[in-house]
This record gives C-alpha cells, structure tokens and sequence, in this order.
C-alpha cells in the first residue's frame, strides 16, 4: 500500500511540475498528441497553450477567444478561413499577438473581396517584427498597402504574393526596399510590368530564392536578378514567354526550375546557364511541346556533376543519355517523365547503385518487368517511388517493389498491379503513408490495400473493387488514416460511416458516389474530431448536410469530373 502511494505521488509531481511539462509537450510533434496532452489537466493545458507557435484559425467569432490564449503565437495562418476576412480582423490580430512573425492572409481558392488597404495597413503599424508574408486572393489590395509594409516591416525576409490583381509597379517599387529580403515569390495576375518586374533585382540584393509563376518574365527582369543578387541561389519559373538568356550573368545558382510551353528551343540557352553554374544541385526542366534533346542533357549533366536532383521529359532519351545521368554520382532525386525504355534502360540504372531516395517514372512505355526488378534491387532505400500510368510491367515486376522497406511514398495509378503483387508490396513495404492506386483495374479486392497498416493517404479514385465491406477492412487495419479520396467508386453511406473508426481522419473526397447521400457524412463529422474538410459532388450543393456541416465550420467543397460520369459502363448520352 505505501508503495503504490508512493507510486501515485511521483505521478502526481511529475503531472504538476511545469518545468517538466513543458519539456514533454515540446517534444510532442502532431496535433493529435498535443489535443490528448492538454487534456490531462490544467497544467498541460496551459503547457500546450505556451508551447504554441501557430494557429490556423477558420471562422471569425474564434479568432477573439484564440487571441485571449494564444498570445506567444508567431504565426498566425488566415488562409482557411471559410466565412469572410474584414480589415477590423488584421488590426485586432496585429494587437492580440504581439510576437508575430508571420501571417498567411487569403487562399488561392476563394478570393477575400474585404480586405483592404486600410486592414493592412493597420497591421503593418504594429507588426514592426514582421519577417514574413503570405497575401493571396486579395482583389482590393492596393499599392499603398505594400509601401506601408515596406516602411514598417523593415525586417522581412520572406514575402508572397498571389492574384492580387490591383498591385502594380508602385508595388514593385515598395518591395525593392525590402533591403532583408531573402525570398520572393510572385504567382497568378498582377498589374505589373516588365519594368516594374526589373526593380526587384535592383533593391533586393540579399534575395536567395525566387519564385515568378507568371504569364510574361521580361528578359530586363532576370536580368536584374542575375546582375544585382549576387547570393542567388534558387530560381523557380512557371511561364507563357519569357527570356532565359540573361541567367547566364549568374553564377551563384544551386537550383534551377523551369516550367513552360514556350513554342522555342531551349537546349543552347540551358547549357550555357548550366556552364555558368557548375554548383548546380537540382535541375528541373518540364516542357510537354519542346523537351531538351538527349545532346543538351549530357551537356548539363557533365558540367554539372555534383547535381543530386533531375527532373526531365525524357521521351527523347536513350540509353547514352541515361549514362550520362548514372555519372551523378551525388544524385538521389531522378523523374523522367514520358520516358520510353528500349528494354534495358532502367535496369543499367540499377545496376550502377546510386542508391537513390525519390524516383518517379511517370507515364512511362515499354517497361519490362526485369528491368524494373533489377532497377528496384539496387535502390533499395528509396523512399518516395512515383510509377503513375508505368506501362509495361506485370505484377511479377510490381512485386519487386517490396524489397524498399523505407518506401513512405508509393503511385501506381493506372497500372497492371494485382492482388497478389500488391500484397508482396504491402509485406516488404510495411512504413508506406501515401497510397496512391487510381482506376488500378487489375486489383480485385480491398484487402491487399489493408496491408498497409501505417497509411495516413489513401486515394482509390475510380477502383471498382471499393466496396462499402472492404471500407469496413480498411478502418480496422488502417487506423492511422488522415486522407482519404474515393470519387467514382461504388460506396454507400453505409461504408462511410466505418470511416468514423480513423479517429484522425481530417479529409474525405467523394465526388461522385452515387450511394452517399449525407448521412455517413454526417456520423463522420459527429465521430472524428480532427476531421475537418470534405468534397462532394456538386447535386449535395445547398442539402441539408451542407448546411449542417458548415454551421460546424466544416470545409465543404464540391467538385465535377467529366471521368465520373462514366466509371462503370454507365454512359448518361443513352
């Protein structure tokens, strides 16, 4: 008896030693660990609470009450936001969490009509410790909102802007005077120009990333960034027309990313960057219409031999372009996209052990199940395996996949994958957490899927065998499930409501399914206390299980799939 009183008063110093605590909580890495920690008493409460770094809030009537709580918080993320942001709404956030330093305002998918120059400035007066921001979707925003920013947040080192559709040059003007600026990243539509875009390299000479997702880059523009950034490294580019040529001023660069449809050849302008930028570590070069000859891959790859991430359309590469790739001895990220294997291809990459982590062969032909299993045998650490629409192997190829025990990450949508290669995989692949098996036809029941005990992802898009007992396997099986997509398949309320058993489950995607009417959504919503956002097809839009959701301040959003309309024979033109 006195030992177990003993017992009980340790347990009862340790649960109010605050020192203690908080130690323990801040080694707590989910939020499903942190949520059961502040609800073993006041004390841990209150250790969460401190612990706290950020909060997403989505509903204005919280944002008070959090504000009351979460003072210490240094990010504050608006973007969930479901009802509408106001100005009042920033100057309240600016004067309850004094320690801020970061704000995400707005989402690239619903626009924050409200927002004004006045909420931002307002803000910007009393977040002088500001270093970094997000603003999307904000359609009011004005160039004075930016020069404020600009004059008071003198700290910034980070900064994002996405459709802000009003800003103009004047706001290129204001973030040249970012002089702490370290990252830039610019997407969507601006009412900018090439000039204005120029500015940029010419203020910010501390910048070592930057981000340009937009229809014109004016040559003027990168030019600026080659010649005054003398610390860039990283360059991502998404665009319609732009002029790469003056990157070859730059000679700082470790990563390169270029996404476009441009109607040019590029080959000789990428060689010469390359030549300039002998460090490069990533190179990444997607164009569908104009991919790099097979000559302008070898002349990359050899003058830049410590590369460690490649990223190609590889539909004009042979084997000695694959040769030149097995010299990066350093390279543990590869994606060829569209490549064509002339039977040996992938197993000479096998053979010469580069030991890679992440490999995707996305829409692949000709793969031949030797070469893919001798490929699988000398990469067997990889991590994260993309073989999405992969044509060619059978599930005796597939199966080799079991043998990369460290897989987290795995893709073979649109594959010959069957039961019994599946459940090989899910033997020898036991730590994968993202699945992904869209319309894999080959498959016939859900309990090869239910192998995978550790899956926190699961996308069974257009799988016929998905039926409401397999849902019923994979709640029991796969408890740790957080996101589930299952559009176009044949389950009913019914095997929803399983569902409700994946205590952490947050997301669920089911457009198209015709036996889900609400209720299982319902029991979903009433049973999982994580979950928090669901897609449905859009004849729920205005039901009363929308409505009930969102009165919960559930995300709700609805989708159409032309591909859903047709999934099993079913053709609504007859």
């Amino acid at each position: 008896m006195a030992m177990a009183m003993e017992e009980i008063g340790s347990c009862e110093a340790v649960m109010g030693d605050g020192a203690l605590v908080e130690l323990i909580v801040g080694r707590l890495s989910s939020p499903q660990d942190r949520h059961a920690a502040s609800l073993v008493c006041k004390i841990w409460s209150d250790a969460v609470v401190w612990a706290a770094r950020k909060i997403m809030p989505r509903c204005r009537k919280v944002l008070p009450k959090l504000a009351s709580r979460f003072r210490r918080i240094t990010w504050l993320d608006l973007s969930c936001f479901l009802d509408v942001l106001a100005d009042e709404d920033l100057v309240m956030a600016a004067s309850a969490f004094p320690n801020l330093r970061s704000i995400t305002i707005g989402c690239s998918e619903q626009p924050q009509d409200f927002i004004t120059d006045k909420g931002l400035k307002g803000f910007a007066s009393k977040c002088s410790l500001l270093q970094r921001i997000e603003l999307s979707n904000l359609p009011r925003l004005q160039d004075s909102a930016i020069d404020a920013l600009s004059r008071n947040c003198r700290r910034l080192r980070y900064l994002h802007l996405e459709n802000c559709t009003a800003l103009t040059d004047s706001s290129l003007e204001a973030v040249s005077r970012f002089s702490e600026l370290q990252q830039i990243s610019l997407k969507g539509s601006f009412s900018f120009t090439s000039s204005g875009l120029a500015k940029i390299g010419a203020g910010c000479k501390k910048l070592t990333s930057v981000c340009f997702a937009l229809e014109f880059i004016s040559d003027c523009a990168l030019k600026s960034l080659a010649s005054g950034c003398p610390e860039l490294q990283e360059i991502d580019l998404k665009y319609r027309t732009a002029g790469l040529g003056s990157l070859v001023e730059c000679h700082s660069l470790l990563s390169l990313r270029v996404e476009t449809d441009e109607r040019i050849f590029m080959d000789e302008v990428l060689m010469h960057i390359a030549a300039a930028n002998k460090n490069l570590k990533e190179f990444v070069f997607v164009h569908p219409i104009n991919p790099l000859s097979e000559a302008a891959v070898v002349g990359i790859v050899s003058r830049c031999p410590n590369l460690q991430k490649l990223c190609l359309e590889a539909f004009k590469l042979t084997e000695m372009g694959l040769l030149s790739i097995m010299n990066c001895k350093n390279l543990k990220y590869l994606e060829l996209l569209h490549f064509h294997s002339s039977g040996q291809g992938l197993a000479e990459i096998g053979l010469c052990q580069l030991d890679l982590r992440h490999f995707a062969l996305r829409s692949a032909k000709c793969i031949r199940d030797v070469e893919l299993q001798m490929f699988m045998d000398g990469n067997r650490r990889l991590e994260h395996l993309d073989l999405h629409y992969c044509c060619g192997p059978s599930g005796i190829g597939f199966s080799a996949i079991g043998a990369c025990s460290r897989l987290q990450y795995l893709d073979l949508s649109f594959t010959e994958v069957d039961d019994l290669s599946l459940m090989e995989i899910g033997s020898g692949a036991r730590h994968v957490k993202h699945l992904r098996l869209v319309k894999c036809e080959a498959i016939t029941s859900v309990l090869p899927v239910a192998r995978f005990a550790e899956v926190e992802f699961l996308n069974l898009d257009q799988c016929p065998f998905v039926t409401d007992e397999g849902l019923n396997a994979l709640a029991v099986n796969c408890p740790r499930l957080e996101n589930v997509s299952l559009a176009c398949t044949r389950v009913t309320d019914i095997g929803i409501t399983y569902l409700k058993n994946c205590s952490a489950l947050r997301e669920l995607r089911i457009p198209y399914c015709r036996g889900v009417n609400g209720p299982g959504i319902i029991e979903i919503a009433n049973s999982c206390r994580w979950f928090r956002h669901i897609s449905v097809s859009h004849r729920l839009r205005g039901s009363k299980v929308v409505e009930l959701l969102r009165e919960k301040w559930f995300i709700v959003s609805f989708e159409i799939d032309d591909m859903a309309l047709v999934p099993f024979g079913f053709n609504p033109i007859v």
